[in-house]
């Protein structure tokens, strides 16, 4: 057989001890990497556990506000007992209505404060449309002098 000594194999040839060696170190390096997957493995079950036990308390909550939900509905003999608040929902629905109107007079009184004599109006359109017409001239000039610096550009490259 073999002996080891020193790190050498006697006996043997060089290209044998490195092949050997060779082996032994992928040997390991697949020993640390199966080692790895293995923890990768178990945090993600660990997870997927985690996230096992939340879908199941909210599958739970979901049932719960099932049976709550079926516990509200309305039997017949509470239905017959809502005909009679029909006077209240009579009520209620003349008092939304006035509400209402008084909303919309209110809106309005406050669109006639708000809106501006014909004079003012013409003065403002007026301004309106200077303004636009400058601004439009300023868009023309700095698009004309964006143009300039492209050319330029184009010629120093």
């Amino acid at each position: 057989g073999r002996v080891l000594l020193k790190g050498l194999f006697l006996g043997g040839g060089v290209w044998k001890d490195i092949a050997l060696l060779v082996s032994l170190l992928a040997i390991g390096l697949l020993f640390v990497y199966t080692k790895r997957v293995k923890g990768v493995a178990r945090r993600e079950l660990k997870h997927i556990m985690e996230e096992m036990e939340t879908l199941q308390q909210a599958e739970k909550e979901l049932k719960q506000l099932q049976q709550k939900l079926s516990e509200f509905e309305v039997n017949p003999e509470e239905k017959s007992e809502m005909d009679g608040n029909e006077e209240n929902q009579r009520k209620y629905s003349a008092e939304l209505h006035e509400v209402r109107a008084a909303l919309a007079e209110a809106h309005n009184e406050l669109a006639q404060r708000s809106a501006y004599s014909p004079e003012l109006q013409k003065w403002l359109q007026m301004s309106y449309d200077k303004e636009k017409e400058f601004l439009g001239e300023k868009k023309k000039h700095a698009l004309d002098e964006l143009d300039i610096a492209k050319e330029g550009c184009r010629k120093l490259s």
